[in-house]
């Protein structure tokens, strides 16, 4: 059941982080940033909502095992714990800057959906790989699955270094006017 449970959370915010760069952007390109914004809040009041007063959120009470608190710390200092909070900071931080660029691209194209669409394949590329990660049967250790897709992660990156945008959009002829 847990690893359903996490499937299916997986699989839904993967799917709100396709949808919700779409709609922000469409949102803010068709009206406004304000109208984006708000709309977005909305939503999100009302699924935290729909989330907290759900009755298995409010039946939930965290169980408690004897020496937990002690044995936690020490667990967080395993090397192999460590490893993976360096590289979920590096891929956190490509991310961001994956945001940022798309925003950047979208002005510099006066393409407003470009910092829709970018996230929004982005995520779709996440949400396929999550899927086909998840189906697969594993006959690896973890930290080869670890490695593996570290490095499929960093390929994905790498046409970026083509330097996609860096070059000014070419200028067509104007029409001359008498």
């Amino acid at each position: 059941m847990r690893h359903a449970a996490l499937a299916l959370d997986t699989g839904t915010q993967g799917l709100l982080y396709i949808v919700g760069p779409l709609l922000v952007a469409t949102l803010a390109s068709s009206y406004s940033p304000a109208v984006a914004l708000a709309v977005t809040a909305a939503l999100g009041l009302a699924g935290t909502a729909a989330v907290a007063l759900a009755p298995p959120s409010r039946r939930w009470r965290p169980e408690r095992f004897e020496g937990q608190d002690a044995n936690q710390a020490h667990q967080l200092a395993i090397p192999a714990v460590l490893l993976l909070f360096v590289s979920l900071t590096g891929i956190g931080f490509a991310i961001g800057a994956m945001n940022v660029w798309s925003i950047a691209l979208a002005e510099h194209h006066h393409q407003d959906m470009l910092s829709g669409i970018i996230p929004a394949t982005f995520s779709t590329g996440s949400f396929v790989g999550g899927l086909i990660y998840g189906r697969r049967t594993w006959s690896s250790t973890t930290t080869r699955r670890l490695i593996i897709s570290t490095a499929a992660f960093l390929a994905g990156w790498l046409p970026l270094l083509t330097r996609p945008g860096s070059r000014p959009p070419p200028r067509l002829p104007c029409p001359v006017r008498s």
